[in-house]
Order: structure tokens, then C-alpha cells, then sequence
């Protein structure tokens, strides 16, 4: 599969009750669907099947511009929202 640019890129939909949605949602504290626009390769996995959740740390308005930055309270944060995510997907399996 070839990707292509945001022009051409499927549009990203995960129903609200999916599994990885629900875990990321009550570890975030951010619940309720959220529409953005941009694209990433995520469109492209889920065509695949995989179910996908897009999140992180930081600002989007200062996000992939000149002096982008991320303070070191999220990004600390974000790696053990990641470690629990982990943990929860391996250990129920």
C-alpha cells in the first residue's frame, strides 16, 4: 500500500466504544468525540484493520513550526500514559 498526501488520505474514524479509544479516553481525562484536520498515517492503518487513537503531548498550535517545544512535565507524563497503555493491552491478553 502506497500512502499518499493529505489530499487523497481516508478520512480517520474510530467508533466511540472501541477498546483502545475507551482506555485512552479515561487515561487522558478528555472524553467526547474530537475532529481535527490533518492527516497522519493512521487513516492507512486503520484501512488495515488496525484500530487507531491519536494523542499526545503538547501544544498543536506550536507543533511542527519553527521553535516547536514541549515542556518536560508532558512529555514525562505522556511516556507513563504509554507505559499504563501497554501494560493494560499486554496483560489482558
Amino acid at each position: 500500500m502506497a500512502f499518499s498526501s493529505a489530499e487523497t488520505a481516508p478520512p480517520m474514524v474510530l467508533r466511540a466504544g472501541a477498546e483502545v479509544y475507551q482506555r485512552v479516553a479515561r487515561q487522558s481525562g478528555r472524553h467526547g468525540p474530537c475532529a481535527v484536520s490533518f492527516t497522519t498515517d493512521a487513516s492507512w492503518l486503520q484501512r488495515m484493520g488496525v484500530e487507531c487513537v491519536i494523542c499526545g503531548p503538547g501544544s498543536i498550535e506550536v507543533a511542527h513550526k519553527p521553535n516547536e517545544f514541549l515542556p518536560v512535565a508532558e512529555f514525562v507524563q505522556a511516556g507513563g500514559m504509554l507505559r499504563e497503555l501497554v501494560a493494560a493491552f499486554t496483560s489482558d491478553r
